[in-house]
């Protein structure tokens, strides 16, 4: 929903209040891979690319994901940031993290590439 309503901030301010206890509030559950993915996508939306890329990471640091549509989410991103440069390096580490690349993260990646000319690369893929 944070997402689809352009709340990015607000996203971030709930994933980091997951698993904690509000003093006279029910605590929220923790963070899981869907949590991840639901603020990485709201971040993404709101070309908040960098983020997105450490959020990610993060996910894969605790062992909660990083999930396909988060990765997806972060990839289109970065095409949409013209960030063509850092999609090499972010699929790469995809496949370190053994995700299969889903044909809507190749996409994305494909059109970043070919945004910024780089032809030759999108062959390669």
């Amino acid at each position: 929903a944070c997402a689809r309503g352009a709340q990015w901030s607000r996203a971030l301010v709930l994933l980091g209040e997951m698993g904690g206890s509000s003093q006279g509030q029910r605590a929220l559950p923790a963070p899981d891979a869907v949590s991840y993915a639901a603020t990485v996508d709201a971040l993404a939306r709101a070309s908040r690319w960098e983020k997105s890329l450490s959020l990610l990471q993060e996910a894969a640091d605790k062992k909660l994901g990083p999930s396909a549509a988060a990765l997806g989410a972060a990839s289109g991103a970065l095409e949409r940031a013209g960030q063509w440069r850092r999609v090499l390096p972010l699929l790469a580490w995809a496949r370190s993290q053994r995700l299969k690349l889903s044909a809507a993260v190749l996409n994305a990646a494909m059109g970043a590439l070919g945004g910024g000319g780089q032809w030759e690369l999108v062959l390669q893929l």
